[in-house]
């Protein structure tokens, strides 16, 4: 798992439970897990399952893993159409798995299963709040760095003409998206899911 428990620990996407307590309940299971599934299900999406399984076995050794497998996971520096532009990588505290399994973990903690049907915790001396607004942040900065927004090409129409604009490819950082089509020739096998931005309605 390219995850780590750590990267939920503190700051704004702790996850209560994800570091383990002398005295407190061990969730450390359940949490490791759920964190699995979620990076297991965005990766297939974002990579295809060809590349995910190569992924999954470069993990295992990274440091000798191929060059582009390296790339992909570690992140990137690299020049395109004269621009230095860089891919942050799959690893790391800011990577775009870290706020989608948050994200996902806020919407599957709003209520909890049991023998007497579906429930919310109900905490005495509080007020509950819609997780729907920490969703939807968490998913959005996803978003931005898986596909981003309107990053596919366009057609323009302009006096002199009409062309294709790549809105937004003038940005350094790039999306997992432009990374996979940026270096097409090092990932042949994978094969891409867009996604949809959402709101704090849910829509």
């Amino acid at each position: 798992m390219i995850l780590k428990l750590e990267y939920f620990e503190n700051g704004r996407y702790k996850i209560p439970g994800a570091k383990a307590t002398a005295n407190g309940a061990d969730r450390l299971v359940l949490i490791t897990e759920s964190l699995e599934a979620f990076e297991k299900r965005i990766l297939i999406d974002g990579l295809g399952v060809v590349l995910y399984n190569e992924v999954l076995v470069a993990l295992k050794d990274l440091e000798n893993a191929s060059q582009p497998l390296q790339d992909l996971i570690k992140g990137k520096n690299y020049e395109y159409n004269g621009m230095n532009v860089n891919w942050e990588g799959l690893q790391g505290s800011d990577s775009l798995l870290v706020s989608f399994a948050y994200s996902q973990w806020v919407l599957e903690a709003q209520d909890i299963l049991t023998t007497f049907g579906t429930q919310q915790p109900e905490a005495i001396n509080s007020t509950e709040v819609s997780a729907q607004p920490r969703f939807a942040s968490a998913y959005n900065e996803f978003f931005n760095k898986y596909q981003g927004v309107e990053e596919l090409p366009r057609v323009i129409h302009r006096s002199a003409g009409v062309g294709i604009d790549w809105y937004g490819s003038r940005k350094p950082n790039r999306t997992l998206m432009q990374f996979l089509q940026e270096n097409a020739i090092d990932y042949p096998d994978a094969v891409f899911t867009m996604k949809e931005p959402v709101n704090s309605w849910g829509i």
